[in-house]
């Protein structure tokens, strides 16, 4: 069967996550602060849908290690909470060789789409994408925080990732 996908949709969400995720703005396929708005969590959400056709039984570390590898040459070994270090972050923004767009914004948001995937289509996180996507939802608010010339859109993708964080609160504390 091959698969249609024009970004985000309900209709395509497994119930679990239907129940977790309450904010409109989850399902928003056309916000850019939402995870799967940008493009980087529509094309991380449409690889996982394809991934799994060609993979069912697979473990979804396996995608998200692989499609991070490919999207941003990251290995997952090297991403961890020792890059929630405020002092480096700022260091890196202001420096202006940095892409820190590139490097901190798109690969935070690639990895935050390609953790989330397999609950929004399959209802399960497995425990081993949990540090990863808690990292990168604290990267992305520091990231957001420290971002003074853009305003109310770091605010509101702060309060998007802190209301996604609690929103998984029951997933988290449930092990």
């Amino acid at each position: 069967m091959k698969t249609t996908y024009r970004g985000i949709q309900k209709s395509l969400a497994h119930p679990k996550a239907l129940a977790l995720f309450k904010g409109d703005f989850f399902w928003d396929s056309r916000d850019q602060l939402a995870p799967f708005g940008a493009m980087e969590g529509y094309q991380s959400l449409k690889a996982y849908l394809l991934w799994r056709e060609t993979a069912p039984q697979a473990d979804p570390l396996e995608f998200v290690s692989d499609w991070m590898s490919k999207k941003r040459k990251l290995n997952l070994a090297q991403y961890g909470p020792h890059l929630l270090n405020r002092k480096k972050m700022e260091a890196e923004i202001a420096d202006r060789r940095f892409r820190d767009e590139l490097e901190i914004l798109s690969t935070d948001s690639y990895l935050l789409a390609a953790c989330l995937a397999p609950l929004v289509l399959e209802g399960e996180l497995p425990c081993s994408l949990w540090p990863y996507l808690q990292t990168a939802m604290d990267r992305l608010m520091l990231w957001n925080e420290l971002q003074a010339e853009f305003g109310p859109e770091c605010s509101q993708q702060i309060m998007y990732l802190y209301q996604i964080k609690q929103e998984l609160q029951p997933i988290f504390s449930a092990q």
